[in-house]
């Protein structure tokens, strides 16, 4: 245990109201109105730390509110934390400690904090005692240094139980003990390489139990993931390389972090490098499961630059899918360039015939192409993977054509921005009435048209545009 936070003695005031007070997000996040226990707590802390005081808001995160309210105790009422700075004795964060007694909020604890803001708020479904356990990440004005600590509540006092310096932190039940765990991606030291360590909360105190190096291409971290599957809770980790960025995967296997390249005997990061920073995992087909792009091909502008990317989203830590892919292949890497289909890439019915149906989800992998300049991907079916082009028209306008028919456009993408009309060029766009708009991104607008004669059902494009954000 790193310290012990002790119960302070302050002045308090009273507010009539109920005794509990609920913890919805976006009720907390309603702006610029405040909840009436938001103010009164708000009224507290002028008088302890004086009216020039800011409330500190959590950079990113579940929690976005300098207001926590949660039953920290198990006793059917919440107590309340909140977030501020007043520059006066410290200029790190401080978080208030509230309990709500004979109807009113009473200051009993004002703890410094381990940086100059606050990174993300989390609290774990499950803790020691079976208690929540809270979870904060300081970040610093003048220096790339995050500490996260993680306070155990009890009796009226918050016991700061953990400190780690990190790049970043997810949370889940990775042991498969019925409570979360935390794993902590942290910064290398002197020449040492990256490291993931695996923090358990179920004890009397959070236990490091396991510790992994990553890969020493991995420069960076850009976000975190978590997927349920035979194994457990998978982590995936979107990386910065010295060629651009990729995705490390990893699951724990009997108290032990263990990456999935050892599983499938397979360069992940190699597999998924790419250039284009907007192309992240995520979930690209509704299943509530997190996605990995996998770059087939570059496509670039009249300047010569980047812009198309044909792409494939694997699910990397579905290890009997990812296992079943490439067998009998030899080389694993280019087997995930083969169009996994009964038909010949060359026949485009086929295509047609996947897009004629209500639906194009039921497939091994996502398969579409992403405009990275205006920032959407459209999903095509997998057939379509080695038969298809595209074609440039205007600064901003494109279409898909077939390889052996490129002056027939199967789908046309004309982007505007708020002042543009579509156009009149029917020799280009054939008839402007037959584009619906399909997404909206930034400032631009997205309008799509299926040629009819096509056989393409134009929902199943539209409906399946996404924003890469």
């Amino acid at each position: 245990m790193r310290k012990i936070i002790m119960i302070i003695a302050f002045a308090t005031v009273f507010f009539t109201g109920c005794t509990s007070y609920g913890g919805d997000v976006e009720e907390l996040l309603a702006a610029p109105r405040m909840s009436d226990a938001q103010k009164e707590i708000q009224t507290v802390i002028a008088q302890h730390a004086g009216s020039s005081y800011k409330l500190k808001y959590p950079q990113r995160g579940g929690l976005l509110s300098p207001f926590v309210f949660e039953d920290l105790d198990g006793d059917g009422t919440d107590e309340a934390l909140a977030f501020f700075s007043n520059d006066v004795d410290s200029k790190n964060v401080r978080m208030a400690l509230l309990k709500y007694k004979d109807d009113e909020w009473k200051l009993i604890a004002d703890i410094e904090g381990e940086g100059t803001d606050v990174d993300s708020i989390t609290l774990t479904k499950e803790g020691s005692e079976g208690k929540p356990t809270l979870l904060v990440g300081y970040s610093n004005l003048n220096s790339k240094a995050k500490h996260l600590a993680v306070y155990y509540y009890n009796e009226d006092v918050l016991y700061e139980m953990y400190y780690q310096q990190y790049l970043d932190y997810i949370v889940g039940d990775f042991t498969n003990s019925g409570s979360d765990d935390i794993v902590v991606i942290t910064p290398p030291t002197n020449s040492e390489k990256i490291k993931a360590s695996l923090v358990t909360l179920n004890g009397e105190k959070p236990a490091m139990v396991s510790i992994i190096d990553l890969d020493t291409r991995i420069q960076g971290i850009k976000a975190l993931h978590t997927r349920e599957n035979d194994l457990g809770t998978a982590i995936i980790i979107d990386v910065l390389t010295d060629e651009g960025y990729a995705t490390q995967t990893m699951y724990c296997s009997e108290n032990k972090l263990v990456m999935y390249n050892d599983k499938l005997d397979l360069d992940i990061i190699k597999t998924t490098t790419r250039t284009q920073e907007k192309l992240k995992t995520a979930d690209m087909n509704g299943d509530k499961q997190v996605e990995t792009p996998v770059v087939l091909s570059n496509i670039s502008d009249k300047n010569g630059d980047i812009r198309w990317n044909k792409v494939s989203y694997y699910d990397f830590a579905d290890k009997e899918t990812m296992l079943e892919e490439y067998k009998g292949k030899t080389d694993k890497n280019a087997g995930l360039l083969e169009v996994y289909s009964s038909q010949s890439s060359s026949d485009t019915s086929a295509a047609q015939d996947i897009l004629a149906e209500d639906t194009v989800t039921q497939t091994r992998d996502v398969f579409g192409v992403a405009d990275t300049e205006y920032n959407f991907f459209v999903r095509l079916p997998n057939s379509m993977k080695n038969s298809i082009e595209i074609k440039y028209i205007s600064e901003k306008n494109w279409c898909i054509v077939k390889q052996d028919a490129p002056e027939e456009p199967l789908i046309t993408f004309q982007i505007l921005d708020k002042n543009e009309e579509l156009s009149e060029q029917t020799s280009l766009y054939s008839n402007k009435n037959e584009y619906k708009q399909a997404a909206a991104t930034g400032s631009y607008r997205i309008f799509v048209r299926v040629e009819e004669m096509s056989g393409i059902n134009p929902s199943a494009i539209i409906e399946n545009i996404k924003i890469l954000s």
